[in-house]
């Protein structure tokens, strides 16, 4: 039995809603969203408040590692496992 197409299936098809590579529909509920052609992935809706709010906070962690875990990594990265501290 086929499935019924829904808004959610058609919003993402809508030309309109695309600018270039960036999705942006404020009345679709969905932060991440297929593409025109399902092969090339997902994209994020940058209608929503929570698609930016996701990059901050991806891009904090991705900071906050870099700062409080810089020495650990570095020494582990470039001396390998020998004289790792245990």
């Amino acid at each position: 039995m086929k499935r019924k197409k829904t808004n959610y299936d058609l919003m993402p098809k809508n030309p309109n809603n695309w600018k270039g590579i960036f999705y942006i529909n404020p009345k679709d509920t969905r932060m991440l969203v297929p593409k025109i052609n399902p092969l090339l992935g997902w994209a994020l809706n940058l209608g929503k408040v929570y698609a930016y709010l996701g990059q901050i906070a991806l891009i904090l962690i991705i900071i906050a590692f870099r700062f409080f875990f810089k020495n650990r990594f570095h020494f582990f990265f470039f001396n390998g496992l020998k004289g790792f501290p245990t």
